[in-house]
């Protein structure tokens, strides 16, 4: 999953195969997960986030609103140096892996749902 998610970034942001990123700019990428696990995601008193954000070295954050046009899913924002925003998306999949290995999340969670104006 992490060479799949450094390579993925890393063509998006045009970084050279075998190069690295020494530039050093500072990037934003944002993951959608499904609502219900935005709690969890934070934690208690933020603990969990504050946590990934240490772990990662770059800043996340829960972006406001839902994402239009698409039921109970919601955006959180990356930001930081690449090497940073790579590490960060892979430790909030890993959450989401381990929120779906206890109950937290179930398969139906992550189906994307048009909302439908009436």
């Amino acid at each position: 999953l992490r060479a799949a998610i450094t390579g993925t970034f890393r063509r998006a942001f045009g970084v050279p195969r075998g190069g690295t990123d020494d530039e050093g700019r500072q990037r934003t990428v944002e993951v959608m997960i499904p609502e219900v696990a935005c709690r969890h995601l934070v934690g208690a008193r933020g603990d969990r986030i504050k946590l990934l954000r240490e772990e990662a070295g770059c800043d996340i954050q829960l972006a406001p609103g839902l994402v239009a046009g698409l039921a109970a899913q919601r955006r959180v924002r990356c930001g930081g140096r690449l090497i940073g925003i790579e590490e960060a998306v892979a430790r909030i999949h890993e959450v989401l892996v381990e929120f779906a290995s206890i109950g937290i999340l179930h398969p139906r969670h992550f189906d994307l749902q048009e909302v439908v104006a009436v």
